[in-house]
């Protein structure tokens, strides 16, 4: 009978252990004055549509820096890439090249071999506070062992992550080698393209570039938990209500062929409310903008429709667009002021940003 509890107990705990969700972690490096960039963002954003589990941060860790570099990612870039736009897949080396981040045609089938891992451990962040005065972002890193892990060096990482970054002249505009190529999603955008969305962009990597060391045991056993105090104060340049804190568990290697990134963890600073600005779901440009009434749009999935209503919520076109993955649409007949760009994408995400025409 005890044998036949124990036998049930185990069965159970298997069964919990191999339900746990594993996460990917996609760092991709770019910058904006890379001129195949544009395309990487494409690439990333394509992933994140078709993987529900895969958790993307944009490293601007580029050899010409830009605005959104700094000195932890440039790190990562040393070690870990040769170039841009470069991504790591969970920090494995796959030996098909010196380097641990590889190039775009290899992201899918990679995202698809770390997913179908059966995770060790599981990371959260719980629980996950802001202060909305001193901007002071708190919480704290738990880490649960699922599984016996054999001797290494286990480390915890906590990226800041700020979606969607736009800003004004060299450092910001993106250079873009595809403005000559018709078809491409980024023809006739301007080379650079002023105004660009910079998506899922790293601001801060957090204690130090290789993590937090000393916390996790170097041989992990089933049932142990970890913990990490988060505290970080957010620059008052970054949207609060763009901020997400990515954490994961990691092995480092000294020569970083080794490395892996065992689960991560995605976490919302703030609750979504109102209108959704969250561009999590589709890549979605407007440019220019503001405008003097011309634009375009283009998107990372072919747009089905499109709305664009003024601030007292009155339609001033409305069209299908015929699964096009670029429109160009006319409002110099409306009056100066802000509008609300409404697209429905052909698999149904709906994303709304704003338009300035002046």
């Amino acid at each position: 009978m005890k044998k036949y509890l124990l036998a049930t107990v185990l069965s159970v705990f298997c069964l919990a252990a191999n339900s746990q969700t594993k996460k990917v972690l996609l760092e991709e490096f770019t910058g904006a004055y890379c001129g195949q960039c544009p395309m990487g963002a494409y690439f990333v954003d394509s992933m994140v549509n078709k993987h529900a589990d895969l958790i993307a941060v944009s490293l601007h860790a580029y050899q010409s820096q830009d605005a959104m570099d700094f000195a932890q990612i440039d790190t990562l870039y040393t070690n870990y890439s040769a170039g841009a736009p470069l991504a790591n897949v969970d920090r494995i080396y796959w030996g098909t090249w010196p380097y641990v981040a590889v190039g775009q045609n290899a992201w899918d089938g990679d995202i698809q071999t770390r997913l179908a891992v059966t995770p060790v451990l599981t990371v959260d962040v719980i629980p996950l506070t802001w202060n909305s005065v001193s901007r002071n972002i708190s919480g704290q890193v738990n880490v649960n062992i699922l599984a016996n892990m054999p001797t290494g060096d286990y480390r915890i990482g906590i990226y800041v992550v700020e979606d969607s970054v736009t800003g004004i002249g060299p450092g910001y505009d993106q250079v873009n080698l595809y403005n000559g190529v018709v078809g491409n999603p980024f023809y006739g955008l301007g080379d650079p393209i002023v105004g660009y969305v910079h998506r899922h962009v790293a601001r801060a990597l957090l204690p130090t570039s290789w993590g937090a060391n000393g916390i996790i045991s170097s041989t992990p056993i089933t049932g142990q938990n970890f913990s990490y105090a988060l505290n970080y104060t957010l620059s008052a340049s970054y949207n609060e209500n763009k901020i997400k804190i990515v954490a994961f568990v990691y092995e480092f290697t000294t020569n970083h062929q080794g490395d892996e990134v065992f689960n991560a963890v995605e976490k919302t600073l703030l609750p979504t409310t109102g209108m959704n600005e969250n561009l999590s779901e589709i890549f979605f440009n407007i440019f220019p903008n503001p405008s003097s009434g011309v634009f375009m749009i283009t998107c990372s999935e072919k747009i089905e429709g499109i709305k664009i209503t003024d601030v007292l919520g009155r339609v001033v076109h409305k069209q299908n667009a015929s699964t096009l993955l670029s429109v160009t649409l006319d409002l110099t007949k409306e009056p100066k002021g802000i509008y609300f760009v409404k697209v429905i994408s052909e698999n149904g995400i709906l994303a709304t940003r704003k338009i300035i025409i002046e």
